[in-house]
């Protein structure tokens, strides 16, 4: 009996096989459909908003020594900005922003509804210029309120060694185990750098002071030059502050770098329409010891007008 049903089981699951096995032929294929309406355009993924206008112009020098001369004009904003009451005056900030870039304005504003005047507080700009596949412009500051003294190695108006802002800044050190030496590597305008002992290396019991020595220069393509160069006779000492000295001669600097210069006029508020227009001025010193509040490291002269929809007034919660 189980053998007949194993069987009938077995020819049952052959047939089955078998005709799933074999291949139908294709019917023809049928009349495409209409097409249906185009979908409306997504928003842009930005999000950025058309509040106004804000031109800028800018003139200065690039860390390399390239002149840097251009303008940039904005009409979107990150979001809309209004006056904030603080005491007798109002605050008021205001951006111009794209995909690359931006601009940012911090100001006070006094006697708003009757005779407005305007003090720009901080003004902050980044700028991004695509020049090919290969190379870009780019620039970034933020404008500081506050006096600076800064200790130059290298003095910033030399024109014989070619250290970048007056090798303000060591561009990174390195230590080596196996004799204890700690050096300080220092970049030059062309790209190329150099190698210096630091200055607590050597000590020089006649003249009673501590020095580091010229170790090598490093071209672009990896060269090592370490004699024959115009750094070989330098000292990196370490008072009265880190400076390079020659024969005896500091080659350094102190030097006391002013707050940067803003200024706003032609300020107007027309609260019927909300827009709020002015000029403004600026000059950013770039003898910082930061990097960051001027990439160019040079002085710069930023001048530019606005004209932007505000909000008359914000109301928030006082902070915690």
């Amino acid at each position: 009996m189980n053998k007949s049903i194993n069987l009938i089981f077995n020819l049952l699951l052959l047939i089955t096989v078998a005709s799933c096995s074999e291949d139908g032929e294709p019917g023809p294929q049928g009349e495409q459909g209409v097409q249906g309406p185009q979908g409306e355009a997504g928003k842009d993924a930005s999000h950025f908003v058309e509040l106004g206008t804000i031109n800028v112009a800018f003139d200065g020098t690039l860390l390399n020594g390239q002149p840097l001369n251009g303008s940039k004009t904005f009409t979107t904003s990150v979001e809309k900005n209004g006056f904030r009451a603080i005491g007798d005056y109002h605050t008021l900030s205001l951006n111009g922003s794209d995909s690359l870039d931006y601009i940012y304005f911090d100001l006070n504003v006094f006697n708003r509804d009757n005779n407005p005047t305007a003090m720009l507080h901080n003004l902050s700009m980044n700028y991004t210029e695509i020049i090919s596949e290969s190379e870009i412009t780019t620039f970034r500051f933020n404008s500081i309120k506050s006096e600076e003294e800064v200790e130059y190695r290298m003095a910033r108006n030399d024109d014989t060694y070619g250290f970048i802002n007056g090798a303000v800044r060591v561009e990174y050190y390195e230590y080596d185990a196996s004799t204890g030496i700690n050096y300080q590597y220092f970049e030059l305008e062309y790209g190329s750098k150099v190698k210096f002992q630091d200055p607590y290396t050597n000590y020089n019991s006649t003249d009673g002071y501590y020095y580091g020595s010229f170790v090598m220069q490093i071209e672009t393509d990896g060269t090592e030059i370490t004699s024959g160069t115009i750094y070989d006779d330098l000292e990196l000492r370490n008072s009265p502050f880190d400076s390079f000295y020659k024969d005896g001669n500091q080659l350094g600097e102190l030097v006391t770098v002013l707050p940067d210069e803003l200024s706003v006029t032609n300020f107007v508020y027309n609260e019927t329409d909300g827009i709020v227009s002015f000029d403004f001025e600026a000059t950013i010193f770039g003898g910082r010891w930061s990097s960051y509040t001027n990439t160019t490291r040079n002085d710069m002269n930023i001048t530019g007008s606005v004209e932007m929809e505000v909000y008359h007034q914000v109301n928030a919660r006082k902070e915690n």
